[in-house]
Parts: structure tokens; sequence; C-alpha cells
């Protein structure tokens, strides 16, 4: 291959650096021509590097797509494809619009490098955060936020190095900031036997309740249908999941293949179901809607539609502390409890999808619903601003 370079321009530090490429398919000779800004020397030793890179196969053709548009190009791709779900996507979309767009959005696909990364973590972990006008205030964002960021532009560059579009993934080479542990706290079976009470005499005790003693996700509860509980053989099957974006609600099959699964049930939520049974009789006595069938909804909405997951911790987030919660409970993670609880105990891959977890398994904390539900409440509002 043979290359040279020419300078250009009366200061002496531009060149146009120009060489041969592999033929096309029809024999064709093609010739790439570079910019560079520097001595002689480091034009020299650019055009050496952009030889071998040639004769090694790694020459991409030049373009110039941004980041932006590639990144809503890979968006669209995975909709499409159905590699991710509708809820994945708009919290994609969000992070996007957030967190990456408005920051490194406009720079060149093929131009960007992990200094370009290390000091856009930098922004997002110093004025990232946005008010509820849409527009920055002041402060940061937290670093869990910065690396949601960080592996949807990993991901998106992966792909874009299959696809022969830049040589290499410059998110791989710089690490999202480290996220600090927080020590995980659990209720102690003396708590767990107390908890009911907390909420007793709420439309949502019913729910809290059975997510509490069997540590099911929310949008499995809200799935729920009668012809999954068998009251006999006190057990209850998770075969669904009820799934909330901005455009409607959907069923959906659960997150994983452990995720479908025989959940025992012990006497308490045996009769906290039953109680909800007997509520649900009575309100569609009232409105004229029949006997339940097993397709109908444990937890429905008063109607018998399906209750949006957003308006459930709407009601947990109006709930008082002083007046329901126990201070002596301790805050934890509900989502974050269950998820380390099913790692702990999952079962090998190669085992039968279904499997039965007995009470007492995964333990919840309704304050920390609550709180989760003031806060969704609030990042609502800012979004919607």
């Amino acid at each position: 291959m043979r290359g040279h370079i020419r300078q250009r321009g009366a200061g002496g530090d531009c060149w146009e650096l120009k060489f041969d490429i592999d033929r096309d398919g029809g024999g064709r000779r093609q010739i790439v021509y570079r910019s560079f800004k520097g001595t002689r020397r480091e034009a020299q030793a650019e055009l050496a590097r952009q030889l071998s890179r040639a004769a090694d196969g790694g020459h991409i053709p030049a373009h110039r797509i941004t980041l932006g548009e590639y990144l809503r190009e890979r968006l669209a791709h995975w909709r499409t494809v159905g590699t991710i779900s509708p809820k994945t996507e708009q919290g994609y979309g969000e992070l996007l619009r957030n967190q990456i767009l408005p920051h490194i959005g406009d720079l060149k696909l093929q131009r960007l490098t992990a200094r370009d990364i290390e000091r856009w973590h930098a922004v997002l972990l110093t004025s990232g955060r946005k008010g509820p006008s849409g527009r920055p205030s002041q402060g940061g964002v937290s670093p869990r936020t910065v690396g949601h960021a960080h592996r949807i532009l990993n991901k998106a560059l992966r792909e874009a190095v299959r696809l022969e579009l830049v040589l290499r993934n410059v998110c791989a080479a710089q690490r999202p900031p480290k996220i600090v542990a927080v020590e995980m706290h659990i209720l102690s079976p003396a708590q767990v036997k107390d908890f009911p009470t907390v909420l007793d005499g709420h439309e949502l005790a019913a729910p809290a309740v059975t997510a509490l003693f069997t540590g099911l996700r929310r949008g499995e509860i809200l799935a729920l249908r009668w012809g999954n509980i068998d009251f006999m053989a006190k057990l209850l099957k998770v075969r669904e999941s009820l799934e909330q974006t901005k455009a409607a609600l959907r069923f959906k099959p659960p997150k994983s293949r452990a995720g479908v699964r025989d959940v025992a049930l012990p006497d308490i939520v045996v009769e906290v179901l039953r109680g909800q049974r007997k509520r649900l009789l009575e309100r569609r006595l009232l409105l004229g809607q029949g006997k339940l069938g097993d397709n109908d909804l444990v937890f429905p909405a008063w109607d018998g539609s399906p209750a949006g997951a957003r308006s459930v911790q709407r009601s947990l987030g109006q709930i008082r502390p002083g007046a329901r919660a126990r201070s002596d409970v301790p805050r934890i993670a509900p989502h974050s409890r269950v998820a380390a609880n099913r790692r702990r105990r999952s079962p090998p891959r190669n085992r039968a999808p279904a499997r039965t977890f007995q009470p007492g398994d995964h333990a919840l904390d309704l304050r920390a619903l609550i709180q989760e539900g003031r806060q969704q409440g609030r990042e609502g509002d800012q979004r919607r601003a």
C-alpha cells in the first residue's frame, strides 16, 4: 500500500494524508484522504499508523454521523427487532434525552474518545441534574444513574464496532463511577409477624401482605389471577407480570425462566386472599359484574380492570408514616431484597422452570414501598414539567 503527506496552508502544521486501501469489488483503486494537524514528524507517524491499520483490514470508511443520530437509530432498531421491552425502551429513551444527548450527542461518532467519556461522567456527577422545567439545575446525578447511561452507550458502541462504524469501543476503556454499596437490612421474624398490622384496614393491605410473605414483584402481584391460586393446596402460581409504560399497560411473562415458579402460601396469606375475594365479590355485586372467574385479577382497579403500578405507588405514597408505619421497622429496598434472596436461593439453570418457595423466603418493607412511591411521584412531576 502506498501513501504520502502534503502540507496545506501557510501555518506549517496542517497536513493532508493520502493513502491507498484494498481495492473495491470491481477491482478499482480506493484512495483515502485525511486531515492532520501537528509537526511533519507526527504527520508521518500518523500516516504509518493508518497504513498499518489498512494493511490489517482495520480501516473504517469515514462518515459524518453524530453520536446522537446513531443512538436514536440503535434505539429504534432494538425496539423493531424486539430485543428490549417497551418499559426498557422508555427507560433508555429518558436516559438518552436527559443524560447522554445534551452532553455528547453532537460529537461525531468516529471522533469519540475515552477522554470524552471521562469528561461526560464528570459533568453528570457535578451538574447533570435537571430541574422541574427540564433545564439543568444545581447538583449532579447519582453514580448509579451515570452507570445506567454508561451501559446504554457501551452497548451501542459494541454494536458500532460489529457494524464496522468505529474501530474500537471507547466506553470499554473508561469505567463508570463506583457505586457505594449500601448495607442490606432484612426484617426479623418478630417484625414479619407483627407487620401486617401496619396497613390494617387500608385498601392496599391485601396486596402488601401478599408481597410481604411471598416476595412477588409489584408487576407479578398486579398480574395475579384467581385461576393461579389453589386455596386447598395453599399454592400460588406466578406465570405473568403487569408492565406499565407511558403508552399502555401490558401483560408479559416473568423477567426470567426462574421467574416462572410456584409459591407456598402461609395461613395468613390464605386468610388475606379469602378476604380479598369476598370484598371483590361484594363490589362486583354492586356493579352488576357477576361472579369472579379464573381469569379475573386478584388485585384489580375498582372496575375490575388492571391496576396501574403508578396508581398503586401513589396510594402508598399518600399514607402518612406516623399514622401507619412503625418506627422500629427498618427501611429496606423491596425489589433489591427480593432480587438478593432469589440470587441466593435460585436453583441451577438446568432445573425445571417451576419451583416452590416456602413462607418467609422473602421479606418486604412497606415503609420502603411508601418511600419509593413518593420518590417516583416527584420524578414523574419533574419529567412532566
